[in-house]
């Protein structure tokens, strides 16, 4: 999404405010236009190949939206000129789709929000361009361990801070380091909506951030899950021959991004297909 590298501000999002929660005829909604997104990725997956190029897939994306009475969030958003964002090797995020053919053994991440109806939705995937080393390999399990860990712990009653404290985890378990700037953020009317959810949480207690970190979660509430893995400890550059933001050490990252609902018990997942095949989403 166009501004998950924004750390949190509270004169942005103030701590007084509380999240938008949906009743069950919106959160129908979100889902109706999210599983689209599901089954984008799942198409997505059979065709990005060795050569394919970042205005390939946004062509792709394109027709598939526009086929389903879809509209790209995306396009215009900020000046972003794409209908998606494509962000291969050391691009961390914000890519937009250059002609050049995507070579083997590399990692792609396309990022997709979609409207209808005044309704959004928001997800990302990594796809590995062909056969990959193990240290990718390695990269594309934590990242994709690290999103779905998040689904879990937004639940009613636990907190933002335990959401980082959860996705971190599973980054060290798979000896990787989150990009600290990345942030989740509510989702429903607009494609950002109040708060920012951050997965990095420091030792280093800040004035206002703090207390947005010790919110809780409450039942019908929609944001995205979105952690940004990478193989080092890196943050978010500008690049003057490139589009996005690269990562400072030049290393490549990895990100899946569901948008969520809170329940009671875990966080349920909007943006899946709604029949998903046997080898997707891909049990790495």
């Amino acid at each position: 999404m166009l501004e998950q590298h924004i750390p949190i501000d509270p004169e942005r999002s103030p701590p007084s405010l509380r999240p938008l929660r949906k009743n069950g005829k919106e959160i129908a909604r979100i889902r109706q236009i999210g599983r689209h997104l599901g089954a984008l990725f799942e198409a997505l997956s059979h065709r990005v190949k060795p050569g394919i190029s970042g205005v390939e897939i946004d062509a792709f994306v394109a027709e598939y939206l526009e086929s389903r009475s879809l509209t790209p969030a995306l396009r215009g958003y900020d000046g972003f000129p794409a209908t998606c964002c494509v962000s291969p090797g050391s691009i961390a995020v914000h890519g937009i789709p250059s002609e050049e053919p995507l070579p083997k053994g590399e990692l792609v991440t396309v990022d997709v929000g979609v409207e209808r109806d005044g309704w959004y939705a928001d997800a990302a995937w990594t796809f590995a361009i062909g056969p990959i080393s193990r240290e990718r390999a390695n990269l594309l399990k934590g990242a994709y361990a690290a999103c779905l860990a998040g689904v879990k712990v937004a639940r009613a009653g636990n907190s933002y801070r335990s959401l980082g404290r959860t996705v971190a985890s599973i980054a060290d378990r798979y000896g990787l380091s989150l990009i600290a700037e990345c942030c989740g953020h509510g989702i429903g009317r607009r494609l950002h909506e109040y708060p920012v959810v951050p997965y990095h949480v420091s030792g280093r207690r800040t004035p206002g951030v703090e207390t947005q970190l010790d919110q809780r979660f409450e039942v019908g509430q929609v944001l995205t899950v979105e952690p940004v893995l990478s193989l080092v400890h890196q943050t978010l550059t500008t690049g003057e021959r490139t589009s996005g933001l690269l990562g400072s050490e030049n290393s490549p990252t990895a990100q899946f991004e569901h948008t969520v609902v809170v329940g009671r018990e875990t966080g349920y997942t909007l943006t899946e297909p709604a029949t998903p095949s046997v080898d997707f989403p891909p049990y790495f």
